[in-house]
């Protein structure tokens, strides 16, 4: 029965990658706790998507200010970046 499981993750995974595990475990009525056991037996990881925004021409400037900014406060506050840590 394991053995038919597992085929049956994988090949959801290699169909669909992007499904959600909690989906796929709904779907081939596995229980959630052994599906994650065949998820790390096989190795698999499921997929998290990562929103990542791109850099914009004012955000040099912005680095730059806020280091600048940053620079000016410790030299008033030695211990800033202490009570920042």
């Amino acid at each position: 029965m394991t053995e038919r499981n597992e085929m049956k993750v994988v090949l959801t995974f290699v169909n669909s990658p992007k499904k959600s595990t909690r989906h796929v475990s709904v779907e081939l009525s596995i229980p959630r706790t052994h599906f994650w056991r065949l998820m790390h037996k096989l190795k698999l990881k499921p997929y998290r998507p990562r929103l990542a925004h791109c850099l914009l021409e004012d955000d040099t400037f912005h680095r730059l200010q806020f280091c600048e900014q940053m620079s000016d406060l410790i030299g008033w506050e030695s211990d800033l970046l202490d009570k920042i840590i």
